[in-house]
């Protein structure tokens, strides 16, 4: 399906390692989906080889996370990140998971849902599923995170009003476009931030 990776190394305030800043690497991506389990589990090896990379000449990356849409299809795919191609931590297993409340017969809550860690919803013979999923690897600690949980199982927010400096490049080009018939001309304003994409 020509899926892509988004990779940006963010620098770390720390002492440099050889003459080289530590170094981040956070990585996003939505891996195929369907029944092949084949390619998903290629394309998250190869993810799991751009987080160890160390081509990059400025930087010495010393963690790396990775977090989307891993797209299982079937329960043998839930510890695909220990597979040793893979070969990641996920950050579901580090802490146990909440308790599964215990519900009234035929009652669909959303606690539950949270609680078997699912970020799909129900769907006719497929069930809830845990699709959208973060893993790592290097030395990285894990919190858990009770207050953004209400009781209902919602999620709230987090992070609120936090900003961080980005080096980005602004390119603008005109346009004609016909609107309703007639001809419109306008300039369009892109933004290109300093990051790499790669084919997975």
């Amino acid at each position: 399906m020509g899926r892509d990776v988004l990779v940006v190394d963010v620098a770390i305030n720390s002492a440099s390692i050889n003459g080289k800043q530590q170094a981040l690497r956070l990585c996003t991506t939505h891996l195929d989906g369907g029944y092949i389990q084949f390619k998903r589990l290629g394309q998250l090896s190869r993810v799991s080889d751009i987080l160890r990379d160390q081509s990059v000449l400025e930087y010495k990356v010393v963690a790396g996370i990775v977090g989307g849409d891993m797209n299982p299809s079937n329960n043998s795919e839930e510890t695909i990140h220990e597979h040793p191609l893979v070969n990641l931590k996920d950050v579901r297993y580090d802490v146990p998971p909440p308790p599964t409340p215990v519900l009234e017969p035929l009652q669909r809550d959303t606690a539950d849902r949270w609680a078997c860690g699912n970020t799909w919803g129900y769907q006719p013979r497929k069930g809830g599923r845990r699709k959208d999923r973060i893993m790592y690897l290097g030395e990285l600690d894990t919190v858990a995170l009770d207050e953004p949980q209400d009781t209902n199982g919602r999620v709230g927010r987090f992070g609120m009003g936090l900003k961080t400096k980005v080096k980005a490049w602004e390119t603008w080009h005109g346009r004609i476009r016909v609107d309703r018939g007639e001809w419109k001309e306008e300039n369009v304003v892109h933004h290109w931030p300093e990051v790499q994409v790669w084919r997975i």
